[in-house]
């Protein structure tokens, strides 16, 4: 599931069912950020499945699940800032899809606000800058 970043399939029940279980049993532990993120990643996408009569079956996106879990992890402050860029930019993409862009670009600023508080390395800050716009740009056309 962590190679991943989640899935739906059957034959990964049991690891779901782990991930489940350290977020409500331990969901104030430190790694518990990262069955967060899996959890909000996987439930962010829509997850395809080809079923044995060759028929395709579509489990919908869950953004309500992966907005709720990607905020706790864009909150976390002991997260690498590789995974923090991952987790903010899908937020944004999920809370776009629910309807509001405002909230997905001011998890853009956020994001830009974070890593400038956090004194990255100029040449990396540009990078985040772009990434911040081209997304912004990415999901008003999607939501136009």
């Amino acid at each position: 599931l962590f190679s991943l970043l989640g899935s739906d399939s059957p034959f990964l029940r049991s690891g779901n069912e782990a991930l489940d279980e350290v977020i409500d049993r331990y969901g104030h532990h430190p790694l518990a950020v990262y069955a967060r993120l899996v959890k909000g990643l996987n439930a962010e996408r829509e997850f395809k499945e080809l079923t044995p009569g060759n028929r395709l079956r579509i489990r919908p996106p869950d953004l309500k699940q992966g907005i709720e879990h990607l905020t706790a992890v864009a909150r976390d402050a002991s997260i690498d800032n590789i995974t923090l860029n991952l987790a903010m930019r899908r937020l944004a993409r999920a809370e776009a899809r629910q309807g509001d862009l405002a909230r997905a670009n001011a998890v853009m600023d956020k994001m830009v606000a974070t890593f400038e508080a956090k004194g990255v390395n100029p040449i990396v800050m540009g990078q985040i800058r772009r990434q911040a716009e081209l997304t912004k740009s990415a999901l008003s056309a999607e939501v136009s």
